[in-house]
């Protein structure tokens, strides 16, 4: 099997952004934040939720460190039922 960097054009219909702009501007977001302690690992985890369009709720979170040394960070995690396992590899 070859795999290559080709990638289709970005199509999008034309009223693309004016559609989402105006039916996101309907919705109260009702952002909630959360936080856990987690001084002992060095990062700071900040639970995160919203709703979105059709009353839909959306979760998710930020990790932060605590100084401001720049590091890479990837979360990985599949999103059904709200289930994520966090892992640190390095």
């Amino acid at each position: 099997m070859t795999f290559t960097k080709d990638k289709p054009p970005l199509t999008r219909p034309a009223d693309f952004f004016t559609f989402w702009n105006e039916t996101l501007d309907t919705v109260d977001p009702a952002i909630a934040r959360g936080y856990r302690d987690t001084r002992q690992e060095g990062l700071a985890y900040i639970g995160l939720t919203f709703r979105s369009w059709g009353d839909a709720l959306i979760r998710g979170y930020m990790l932060r460190w605590y100084n401001d040394t720049p590091r890479p960070l990837i979360v990985h995690t599949h999103g059904y039922y709200g289930r994520c396992q966090a892992m640190w590899l390095g």
